[in-house]
């Protein structure tokens, strides 16, 4: 962080445009997306967590795939996985669900844990 960082003003409305952006890139499926995801990541990750903790690694996972590159996407995620206290399982699940959902066209195409667990044993 440099000094300039300290003194970098954000006007409350830049704030929240910067915030809606930002929900609207990782959760870009509209409303109910958020829901039906943390759903999906009840029945996936075995690793108890809280409902925060796991949109929290959801978001992770997300904000890495959007913000990269496609052809550094995958190096990205495996820096990600590297890093990240979580079951191995867990984070290849969490993965897959960030890889596959990227098709879906709404809150209900999510995809399946059948089809996320399949995804997973692919992935790494």
């Amino acid at each position: 962080m440099d000094l300039k960082d300290v003194f970098l003003f954000k006007s409350r409305q830049r704030r929240q445009r910067e915030e809606a952006e930002y929900q609207e890139r990782i959760f870009h499926l509209g409303p109910g997306h958020r829901e039906a995801v943390l759903q999906r990541l009840k029945s996936l990750i075995r690793e108890e967590k809280t409902e925060a903790e796991l949109i929290y690694l959801y978001t992770c996972v997300k904000d890495i795939y959007t913000a990269s590159r496609p052809g550094e996407r995958e190096e990205a995620l495996g820096e990600w996985y590297e890093a990240t206290y979580l079951f191995p399982e867990d984070k290849k699940r969490l993965i897959a669900l960030v890889l596959l959902e990227s098709a879906a066209s709404g809150p209900d195409d999510i995809p399946g844990a059948e089809a996320v667990e399949k995804e997973a044993e692919s992935w790494g």
